[in-house]
This record gives C-alpha cells, structure tokens and sequence, in this order.
C-alpha cells in the first residue's frame, strides 16, 4: 500500500511507517476509533467492527498523520443495495461497473450494462431493481452520504488535531473509481473540494490525486499507490 511506499521514500522502517487503515470501515466508525480507540457497536452494512486500542497512542505519537476518508460511505450502501437488488448474484456486474472502463457515451454504457445483466440471470423484478438503483437509487445513496462523511470527516481532523497538536496532518483527496454515474462523480467532486477548503480552515495540507488508477474493487493499483506515495513523500519534505 502507499503507507510503506511512503515510509520507504523516506527511508523509514515499518515501525515508523504504520498503515492504520481498516477494510470496510466508513466515516463514523472512524470518528469512534479516532477517540475512543474502539467502534461501539458492528457496521451493519460493512459487516466490520474494530476494537484497537493502540490507535490513539499511534496517533498521539506520529509526526505525520495521513487521513484519507469518505468514499466507503458512498461505496459500501452502493455493494450492499447491488446485493439486494439482485439477490446477491452481483459480483460480476459490481466488479464490471467498477472498472471504470464505462467511460463511453450513453448507448455505449446502456449496452455494456444490458450485456452484463445478461450473464447475471437476473429475474425481471431483479432487473428492474438494478435499474431504479442506476437511475435514482445511486444519486440518493450519495445525497445522503455527503453530509454525513463531510461532518465526520470535520470531526475527525478536529480530533486529531487535538490528540497531537504538533504532527503535520495531510488530508488525502478520494478517487472516482464508478465514473460512468453522475451521482458518483458529483459526489467525489463536492467532497473533494470540502476536503481542500477544510484543509485550508485548518491549515494542514490537502493531497489531490487525480489521476490515481484503481483496481476493479475501487482500491489503486500498484502504478496508483505509488503515485499517491510520490504526493505524499512531496508533501512531506516540502512541510
């Protein structure tokens, strides 16, 4: 991942270059872990629950603190409603939609989406639960996680900053790993630049990766964590 990438840049070992990232873990939870050190209570949705007591210590003692939020939010509500909608037989089309490779226009996704749900055998009243989900579903899902991610990721940043006034924080931009959906792509452009004027309120740095490629499950590639290495190492010396 680009936490060793960056520790390696740097000429840091792994005990001086830790990844603290969780799978499956949204905004809330890491608002708890952030202050608590634990999640109350399962994520529901993600399935994942967290007890870590050591994160805070971690975060009190780094000299630098990299936060990189807000697209589970949007992401995780997204895997689940696919599994409803068709009963859990969405695997292929999850992994075909989040290729990215759906850049064309609209015939051009309307046919590769249909080609798709073909080799789902999916019922009719499966289908046309995909569909709603594409054409109203996805743009509900990101309308109800921008503020929800925007005000725990606030949260978050203030909290840090508390916990170790003198650490340089860096505050790390989402990529669009869906950018054949409107919704998703207004949704990473708005919480993009939320995080950049939140950066500035606070004074910490704020790391945009644009081109950063990503793998079918939204995650980066190997050429896209070493291309959010280089930024972060930059960011780092230039501080």
């Amino acid at each position: 991942c680009y936490t060793a990438l960056v520790g390696k840049g740097l000429g840091l070992d792994r005990q001086h270059a830790i990844n603290l990232g969780l799978p499956g873990v949204m905004s809330k939870d890491m608002l708890e872990l952030v202050k608590t050190g634990t999640m109350a209570e399962m994520n529901t949705l993600s399935g994942c629950q967290y007890n870590y007591p050591e994160f805070i210590d971690y975060i009190k003692s780094a000299d630098v603190i990299s936060i990189q939020l807000g697209s589970n939010d949007a992401f995780v509500p997204t895997v689940v409603s696919f599994g409803e909608a068709t009963n859990w037989k969405s695997a292929d089309l999850a992994s075909i939609v989040l290729s990215g490779n759906l850049r064309g226009n609209s015939k051009e996704t309307e046919d590769a989406l249909n080609e798709s749900l073909k080799k789902l055998s999916l019922t009719r009243s499966e289908k046309d639960a995909v569909w709603n989900l594409f054409f109203s579903g996805m743009n509900k899902i990101c309308t109800d996680a921008y503020p929800v991610s925007t005000a725990n990721i606030r949260s978050v940043v203030e909290t840090v900053r508390a916990l170790n006034p003198d650490a340089q924080i860096l505050l790390i931009g989402a990529t669009n790993p869906v950018p054949l959906l409107p919704s998703w792509s207004n949704y990473f452009s708005k919480l993009n630049k939320f995080q950049k004027q939140l950066a500035e309120v606070y004074d910490i740095d704020y790391i945009a990766i644009p081109y950063a490629q990503t793998e079918l499950d939204g995650h980066p590639t190997v050429a896209g964590h070493k291309y959010i290495a280089k930024k972060i190492v930059r960011a780092i010396q230039n501080g």
